[in-house]
């Protein structure tokens, strides 16, 4: 995302208009052109623009250390054609050669032209690090540079997500979408912060939206499912889910998640057919071995539901569920002092219902 998740996207390429220069350029015995009448004229090394193309050219095919030896052969011959330098930049950048990628960036930004595109180059670098303040200052110093860029104002948005901002996301998300109403991902993730928000009619329509620019946008689906799912909308939620699983086949996520909609349903087998579905694709997928537990107290056959759970917790020593679900089928098989012990970690990992039950006389015995 590409993303919270978090999705990315691929830098862009560049483009060049050239135009024959033969009547106004003289050479030298030899074709070598004359650098003096060059620079006068501020005109690019013809020799530096061929390399430099070339650069380009491997640049488009993911060749990028081929890229960086044309681009800088290109800066070699001329160093006043600075775009060799943000093109290497990038081309670093694509490599992970994260020290390179950002020297030759803040040297094109000191004496290059369009110096917008090389802010955002640093600040992808930063936000695919995770280093989400740092991201977002060259993300801004970006959108200072050049205010009509829809990406710019996305990976800010993206990055107020990260830091719990969900205004500042949703008005970041908003200049995304004035700039360009096709931007799929900024529809999805204004959506996730409505989610946050707990306004879930807003992110459904969002999420709607998304889809409707991006007819495979998989993820989207399966985030429209959790939507309804929360809306207790589990009819709605089982649709949005079926067509995130067809569209990523080995999707265990939306798996699990339209199994628990099934599981809200009362329909038991086809919850727990979707749990096996995603556990086939991740035997260790501690969220569908804790689900998995649930419907077998929902049968009341509790050794199954504690065999799931102590595998889920094998998995994930912080599954919350999982300790509350444990504690339900030991308390059924009257082992109290095993299922307080469990609801007690899974209240200090965050469950609410955990701390109804240590309350409760079972408890205070």
């Amino acid at each position: 995302m590409k993303k919270f998740l978090l999705v990315f996207l691929v830098g862009m390429s560049m483009s060049l208009n050239i135009q024959a220069q033969e009547d106004t350029t003289k050479t030298l015995e030899g074709g070598q052109v004359d650098q003096s009448i060059l620079d006068s004229m501020n005109m690019i090394d013809p020799f530096a623009l061929e390399k430099y193309n070339m650069g380009i050219h491997e640049m488009n095919k993911n060749n990028f250390n081929k890229a960086v030896e044309w681009f800088s052969e290109a800066y070699k011959i001329d160093s006043k054609y600075k775009k060799s330098l943000l093109q290497r930049g990038r081309a670093y950048r694509q490599l992970g050669q994260k020290d390179k990628a950002i020297a030759d960036l803040e040297l094109y930004i000191k004496e290059g032209d369009s110096t917008d595109i090389a802010e955002y180059e640093i600040g992808r670098m930063h936000f695919d690090d995770k280093e989400w303040g740092d991201a977002e200052k060259r993300f801004e110093a970006a959108i200072l540079k050049n205010n009509k860029i829809a990406k710019y104002y996305y990976y800010k948005g993206v990055c107020r997500l990260t830091e719990k901002d969900l205004e500042g996301a949703i008005t970041q998300f908003n200049k995304t979408l004035e700039l360009d109403k096709q931007y799929a991902y900024a529809y999805n993730d204004r959506a996730s912060a409505y989610m946050r928000m707990e306004k879930y009619d807003d992110a459904i329509r969002d999420y709607r939206k998304a889809v409707s620019v991006d007819a495979e946008f998989a993820l989207s689906y399966n985030n429209m499912g959790t939507a309804y799912r929360r809306s207790q909308k589990f009819e709605d939620a089982v649709k949005a889910y079926s067509e995130a699983i067809r569209l990523s086949k080995d999707n265990y996520i939306s798996l699990n998640n339209r199994g628990n909609a099934y599981y809200s349903l009362g329909q038991y087998d086809k919850a727990l057919a979707d749990f096996d579905a995603a556990l086939k694709i991740k035997s260790d997928y501690a969220m569908a071995l804790s689900n998995k537990a649930s419907v077998y107290i929902k049968w009341e056959k509790w050794e199954d539901a504690v065999k799931f759970c102590d595998d889920a917790i094998k998995y994930n020593e912080d599954i919350m569920q999982a300790y509350f679900n444990r504690g339900i089928a030991k308390e059924m098989m009257r082992d109290v002092s095993g299922a307080c012990t469990d609801w007690e970690k899974a209240f200090i990992l965050g469950s609410e219902a955990a701390e109804k039950y240590l309350n409760s006389p079972i408890c205070a015995e």
